[in-house]
């Protein structure tokens, strides 16, 4: 099996470093950030990860795939990738001081890197303070730009960035879901530790009730927690389905979250897994007697059937629906997957958001255009005392009709949209 070498930035890189202090950009919480969420938005896909390692020093570890840039021969006629990765160091989502700044220029070679592209870059920041982080990552060939936004929470020694999550070859994973059997390791640097405490949740969470809803948040209740004596050299394996909150400090919420929903997940290849979004779709009976049926694949194909009378038609917008779900998976998994959280059940009713606005607490979604009536909004708030970072609970929307109305649509065999109503 080929391994998923870690490459240092040392040969054929050109490394420019610019600091900066107090200059000025635009706030991030006045931006649109919708692309955030918009998988086509960019021929770029690059994944990051922070890691810090003591109370000043950081690592960004960065993922490119060298298919997606553009090669060209130079003088030497050697077919190059140039490629540019910048980071700026923000105080917040609302103060546009930039901290601190820098960039690298990479040069690769066609095919001397394989599929996959990895390395660092160092950050300095002081602790104990919460900070943006704004990435770009350029095809200096093709002109072409991918931006990302990452909080980067230096607040304290036990939160999720403290901890890196390794593969077995010890190189970085970049999501913190793993498989059955996978065999991985855990870094923890910040300071000498010789235990961690595993907290295990079985997945029985719900699904997000319909925007209009009055909200009850669900209890997180772990089921069994164990203590592990720790070292760097220790391979953890994980059979069951379910998350893991790993921990230095079991009073606390804080912790890596590690969530395994299956061989194939983010993907949805199994009929099991495309039975189980269409919650959002069918009425509370049809749910109910569908989960009675053990043959889902023919639940599943039966439904979108009868919602487009068409096979084309119906093999189209399953592959809309579980697109988003995968997507949804991607974007928004806590505890539970993407698809089941409050973000992950409109993205999959009404796809990418015209408008999106981050702050440190809030997301707010627009559809449409504000001069419209068909124009919707949705406001989701950070659980700050989750057990997952990326936690998010949509305060109310009133407007029942909005939900109804898209909802019948899917039913009727067509993909909602504001331009459609």
């Amino acid at each position: 099996m080929k391994k998923n070498f870690f490459i240092p930035l040392i040969i054929s890189i050109i490394f420019i470093v610019f600091s900066c202090v107090t200059k000025r950009i635009r706030p991030i919480d006045k931006v649109n950030l919708s692309f955030l969420y918009n998988p086509s938005s960019s021929n770029l896909h690059p994944n990051f990860k922070i890691f810090h390692r003591n109370d000043s020093l950081s690592l960004l570890f960065f993922k490119i795939y060298p298919f997606e840039f553009l090669f060209r021969k130079g003088i030497d006629t050697i077919s190059k990738a140039k490629i540019k990765i910048s980071y700026k160091l923000l105080a917040s989502f609302s103060n546009n001081n930039i901290l601190d700044s820098s960039s690298v220029i990479l040069s690769l070679e066609k095919g001397e890197h394989g599929k996959e592209f990895t390395s660092f870059l160092k950050i300095n920041a002081p602790f104990p303070q919460k900070y943006l982080l704004q990435i770009d990552v350029k095809d200096l060939n093709r002109k072409v730009t991918n931006k990302k936004f990452l909080v980067f929470d230096k607040s304290n020694e036990i939160n999720y960035q403290n901890f890196s999550l390794l593969n077995k070859y010890k190189t970085p994973k970049f999501h913190n879901f793993i498989r059955k059997k996978d065999t991985f390791y855990i870094a923890f640097k910040r300071k000498k530790i010789d235990k961690l405490y595993i907290k295990y949740y079985k997945n029985n969470f719900s699904v997000s009730s319909p925007p209009y809803s009055h909200r009850n948040l669900q209890d997180i209740d772990y089921e069994t927690i164990k203590e592990v004596k720790y070292n760097k050299n220790l391979a953890f394996s994980f059979e069951k389905e379910g998350c893991f909150l790993i921990q230095t400090d079991k009073n606390s919420s804080d912790g890596l979250l590690i969530i395994n929903y299956g061989n194939s997940f983010p993907f949805v290849k199994k009929a099991k897994n495309m039975f189980f979004p269409l919650e959002y779709l069918a009425s509370k009976k049809e749910f109910e007697d569908f989960n009675k049926n053990n043959y889902k694949k023919e639940i599943v194909d039966k439904f979108w059937l009868q919602a487009t009378g068409n096979l084309e038609r119906a093999k189209e917008l399953i592959r809309i629906y579980y697109t988003r779900v995968f997507w949804s998976n991607l974007y928004f998994s806590t505890y539970k997957e993407g698809w089941k959280t409050d973000r992950g059940m409109v993205y999959l009713i009404y796809g990418i958001p015209t408008k999106v606005l981050k702050s440190e607490l809030y997301e707010k979604w627009f559809y449409g255009e504000s001069y419209s009536s068909k124009y919707m909004n949705f406001t989701f708030k950070k659980n700050e005392k989750s057990i997952s970072n990326n936690d998010y609970n949509l305060i109310p929307n009133p407007k029942k009709e909005n939900w109804l109305e898209a909802i019948d649509t899917w039913r009727n065999g067509r993909i909602f949209s504001i331009d459609l109503k």
